[in-house]
Parts: C-alpha cells; sequence; structure tokens
C-alpha cells in the first residue's frame, strides 16, 4: 500500500500542473502560469526539497518566457489575462 502514495502524489502532482497552466494561462498571463505548473510538477516526487522545486520553477519561468515572448514572439501577455 506505501508504494501507492508516491506513484498518486507523482500523478496528482503533473496532472496539476497541467491543469494549472491550462486554466491559468489565459488569465494571469505566460509567467504566472508557466511557474505555477512548473512548481506543482515540481513537488511530484516523494523526496521533492520545497526550495529546489522553487527555484527549478523560476529559472523554467524565465527561459520560457524568453524563449516563447523575446525569441519566438509569440502573441501572448507575459502578465495579465485579454
Amino acid at each position: 500500500m506505501t508504494r501507492r502514495w508516491p506513484a498518486l502524489r507523482a500523478l496528482l502532482a503533473v496532472s496539476g500542473g497541467v491543469a494549472a497552466f491550462a486554466l491559468l494561462v489565459e488569465r494571469v498571463g505566460l509567467v504566472p502560469a508557466t511557474f505555477a505548473a512548473t512548481l506543482l510538477a515540481g513537488l511530484a516526487p516523494s523526496d521533492a526539497v520545497p526550495l529546489r522545486a522553487f527555484l527549478h520553477a523560476v529559472v523554467v519561468t524565465v527561459v520560457i518566457t524568453v524563449l516563447f515572448l523575446v525569441v519566438l514572439m509569440q502573441p501572448t501577455r507575459a502578465f495579465g489575462g485579454p
């Protein structure tokens, strides 16, 4: 029974990250949606360290923001909805 909880935690965290991104990207913008999704997914492992997940979310958010908004010039907002 104890072996199922880490798998369930990982499934819920990653699914929650995907759902958070889908629900947030148009409402609050690319930066908060990416941060929330990455942070939730980063907490998936049973041995996850919250500070490490936070720092990873910051780095991924910066890279994704630069890639999509600066390099690819995608027509989406960094912050704020429509």
